[in-house]
């Protein structure tokens, strides 16, 4: 958003309507991920098939 700021691509109306947002993002390990990965490809067809 800073860089959408400066360079003045910032929709300042829709910008003012997002929350506050404060501390670190989480960010997953590497496992956590591998598994997210596998659960998914596991449960895709069936989730897609709706």
């Amino acid at each position: 958003m800073v860089a959408m700021e400066k360079n003045g691509t910032l929709d300042k109306t829709a910008a003012a309507k997002l929350p506050k947002v404060s501390g670190a993002p989480a960010i997953p390990t590497e496992s956590q991920m591998d598994y997210a990965k596998e659960d998914i490809a596991q449960g895709w067809g069936k989730a897609v098939s709706r």
